[in-house]
């Protein structure tokens, strides 16, 4: 039984671009998606994000 190694070998790779340009064209993606939603949904998700970081707050307090 002759047994083979498989080698796995990985590129390395680097692209530079403009942090502020990516963070603009991020922040206007997350704008334009969140404008498409309907009001009900954006509350809805605020508030999901309120219970989230609510259930942190209440962790970090108990566990004092």
């Amino acid at each position: 039984m002759i047994r083979r190694e498989s080698v796995l070998l990985i590129e390395k790779v680097i692209k530079i671009q403009s942090l502020k340009k990516h963070r603009l064209e991020v922040t206007r993606e997350d704008l334009n998606y969140w404008l498409s939603r309907s009001s009900e949904e954006r509350i809805s998700a605020v508030e999901f994000l309120r219970g989230q970081f609510n259930k942190q707050i209440r962790n970090i307090m108990c566990s004092k």
